[in-house]
């Protein structure tokens, strides 16, 4: 047997013994917020979805692979129908929405839950909802005396309307919770509300509620946890789960959208689908290694030795190091902190692609709905940072106070992950 044969039947057995133990191995649950109506994940909807035919027998349903004004400028509207987003963030341009405030107005529903809804048009935004008790990593269950579960420190949810006796819904598990706190009050029927145990009674929030427009209405909710996997196969949750639903009637039609879900899949190439997949992407790593190899060997016997070269050495970081380190030493932290700043807006113009040339309220909406960051902490860097812009000398502490500044600005991602 030739050598190059035992290369390649060695290779081969690495590769098997390699996907055995990778497949054997004991994958980590994904905890991406997914709502994607196909996703078995925790925070997919494939559960709701499934059984969205049970909760509405009479109801056909379709899902919306488009954009909402594509399709509402393509169909003859139903005397009855409804449209459903769940997502973490649901927006629409103005051309797009006046399109479903046309189909609403006409007597159909459109249901939204999002973890944040500003929508001018109905009077209606949310904000964060926050207490000083609650503790997401510390939630504690225990028995009193008659065997009554106790959940301390715990969020819950519920629905005002006595007749479906939910009681709360406790979800333990870390969320954007937000609250309506600008309504119309004279237009508007307060559906569901939420709070946390430890301060239950004292600040209650709304979280869901009925907007009537024209001969339809919008249901707004801020919980769209509620339709995910894991909240909908824990315990009784999705008892409220299919409560919420409940408010649309017997529609004729319901349009599930799945076009503006944040886990929807793109289109990709077979090579994206081998990397995409523990398993493949490790066999096609070990083959690409094994090839190596193989082609190393191989040339090692039919070559004379090649002298090697050494690589001219990237010198800049050196350079940059000693740079700073001369700043450092002769303790000009103001030409430090601005080498910082600049650094920083550069970074923040190219990657988010904000118009840097004022620093307002626009400027200031703009980057945090693009960085997934909060106005607050965003006002408080900007206006941080041109104040040490403007000062003649600053301190040791007040250049550390910088770096932490725009680092934690740098540790947030579009979409909310870390």
């Amino acid at each position: 047997m030739s050598k190059n044969r035992i290369y390649i039947i060695g290779l081969l057995v690495v590769i098997v013994i390699a996907v055995m133990f990778k497949s054997n191995e004991k994958k980590e649950l994904d905890w991406t917020k997914s709502y994607y109506g196909e996703d078995k994940i925790p925070y997919g909807t494939q559960v709701l979805k499934e059984n969205l035919q049970d909760l509405f027998p009479n109801t056909k349903i379709k899902d919306l692979n488009r954009s909402t004004y594509e399709f509402l400028t393509d169909i003859e509207y139903p005397d009855n129908g409804s449209l459903v987003y769940i997502n973490n963030y649901v927006n629409f341009d103005e051309y797009e929405f006046d399109e479903i405030l046309d189909f609403v107005n006409k007597g159909n529903d459109v249901f939204i839950s999002s973890n944040y809804i500003e929508i001018d048009t109905l009077r209606v935004n949310t904000k964060q909802f926050f207490t000083e008790v609650a503790n997401f990593e510390s939630i504690l269950e225990e028995e009193n005396e008659t065997g009554e579960r106790i959940v301390f420190d715990a969020k819950y949810h519920t629905l005002v309307n006595e007749n479906f006796k939910l009681g709360d819904i406790f979800y333990e598990r870390e969320n954007n919770n937000e609250e309506f706190f600008v309504i119309d009050t004279l237009n508007t029927t307060v559906l569901g509300k939420t709070g946390f145990v430890s301060t239950k009674g004292e600040d209650e929030q709304v979280n869901f509620i009925k907007v009537p427009f024209g001969s339809g209405n919008f249901y707004l909710h801020t919980f769209p946890e509620a339709f995910t996997n894991y909240f909908v196969l824990k315990d009784k949750n999705y008892e409220y789960t299919a409560s919420v639903l409940s408010y649309l009637k017997d529609p004729e039609i319901i349009y599930w959208d799945e076009y503006y879900k944040i886990g929807k899949p793109t289109t990709t190439s077979s090579m994206q689908h081998i990397l995409n997949d523990s398993n493949l992407k490790w066999a096609y790593y070990i083959a690409l290694i094994g090839v190596v190899f193989f082609i190393v060997f191989k040339r090692k016997r039919e070559q004379r030795i090649v002298p090697v070269i050494e690589p001219v050495k990237n010198n800049t970081l050196a350079f940059v190091n000693t740079v700073a380190g001369m700043y450092f030493n002769k303790e000009s932290h103001k030409e430090i902190a601005l080498q910082k700043i600049n650094f920083f807006y550069t970074q923040v113009r190219t990657k988010y692609h904000v118009d840097m040339s004022r620093i307002d309220n626009e400027f200031i909406e703009d980057l945090a709905y693009k960085s997934n960051s909060d106005k607050e902490e965003l006002k408080t860097l900007f206006s941080y940072l041109e104040y040490i812009e403007s000062l003649d000398i600053i301190t040791e502490d007040q250049l550390i106070k910088i770096n932490q500044f725009i680092e934690k600005f740098n540790n947030k991602d579009i979409y909310g992950r870390k």
